[in-house]
């Protein structure tokens, strides 16, 4: 019985895939150098989705921007390009994620949140809105060598 729920809980899943699909929220089919996702790991202690991707870099999305940011019909009206809910009133802060996915062999993921609602996101619309990671900030702050090895003498 265990996997027969399991079977018409996926097909909910892609049905609901097929649907977001379409949305801005998503890209067209990726190409063949397109980053993808390898693996996805739950942290639910400190609110994130750690997303593993194909380079074997890693990134880290709070469950809250995810769900503000759900691309599917439901939640983004594509023609005027705003969210169909507000997140502070509609959703608790303290959000965290009862299922996640890789779909696609990673061209999307697939994020189920406890009232039962189901977000789909594209590789690449993740990857291009990653949060920049403490090592990420650190090589940006850093001086060029030449102002390092300046001498006013």
């Amino acid at each position: 019985m265990f996997s027969r729920v399991r079977h018409i809980f996926r097909g909910q899943i892609l049905k609901q895939a097929k649907r977001c699909f379409s949305t801005p929220g998503t890209a067209s089919a990726p190409s063949l150098t397109s980053i993808m996702v390898r693996k996805l790991d739950r942290h639910d202690s400190d609110k994130m989705l750690h997303v593993t991707w194909n380079d074997k870099s890693t990134n880290r999305y709070p469950y809250i921007y995810l769900r503000d940011n759900c691309p599917c019909p439901k939640c983004f009206h594509a023609e005027s390009k705003q969210r169909s809910f507000d997140v502070v009133a509609d959703v608790d802060l303290n959000v965290t994620a009862r299922d996640v996915q890789v779909l696609k062999n990673g061209e999307h993921i697939s994020v189920v949140w406890p009232d039962g609602h189901i977000s789909v996101y594209n590789s690449e619309w993740l990857h291009e809105r990653r949060l920049p990671e403490r090592n990420d900030i650190l090589v940006k702050a850093q001086l060029p060598s030449t102002l390092l090895n300046h001498n006013d003498t």
